[in-house]
């Protein structure tokens, strides 16, 4: 396991699987579950399609699952890791030491910590949290899978909310904050 800097190209996604469960952080593609489905949309021949930049795993699925964790490990990133970083940028006592424009700065650099996807192979389901059109992980979940339209967050076990410092919520207190001070809304 590798812990790099998270990238904002990149996804955090929070899986279950074999009833343990993980975070990792890589290229968001190599989430898109059923990469024949996503050849066919781009307009190319599935049987056609080098599938090589995902280990050639076409469908991602419970059959295929522990070959890409084997590939996937340099991904892998501790609850810790994840929380250390939200806690390096996040720092509730300094907070009113910012200017409105560097709490906005600083809540862009939160939101690249934020988990894009849940991926729940024990129940086959996904859970996804990119607003993103163009970036639409249930449209490629495979056959026997569902969609679910949940609440990312509360989704997670308590033990894995990085974004937790002190008791608190990071994410939701700091882009209050900005809201409050009419940066985003």
């Amino acid at each position: 396991m590798t812990e790099e800097p998270i990238q904002a190209e990149s996804a955090i996604v929070g899986v279950l699987y074999a009833n343990e469960w993980s975070w990792y952080n890589g290229p968001r593609d190599l989430w898109l579950m059923d990469w024949r489905r996503w050849a066919e949309d781009w307009g190319q021949d599935p049987d056609q399609t080098d599938y090589s930049s995902r280990f050639d795993i076409q469908v991602l699925d419970v059959d295929t699952v522990a070959f890409f964790f084997e590939r996937m490990e340099q991904h892998h990133v501790s609850t810790s890791f994840l929380h250390t970083l939200v806690q390096n940028i996040y720092d509730y006592n300094g907070l009113q030491a910012f200017s409105i424009s560097e709490q906005a700065e600083l809540l862009d650099d939160l939101w690249d910590l934020i988990p894009g996807l849940l991926v729940d192979f024990d129940n086959r389901q996904l859970v996804s949290n990119f607003p993103d059109a163009e970036f639409s992980p249930g449209r490629y979940i495979p056959d026997g899978w569902v969609e679910v339209d949940a609440n990312l967050f509360e989704n997670v076990p308590e033990e894995h909310r990085y974004w937790i410092i002190d008791g608190r919520d990071a994410m939701a207190h700091f882009s209050a904050i900005i809201y409050q001070a009419g940066e985003i809304g």
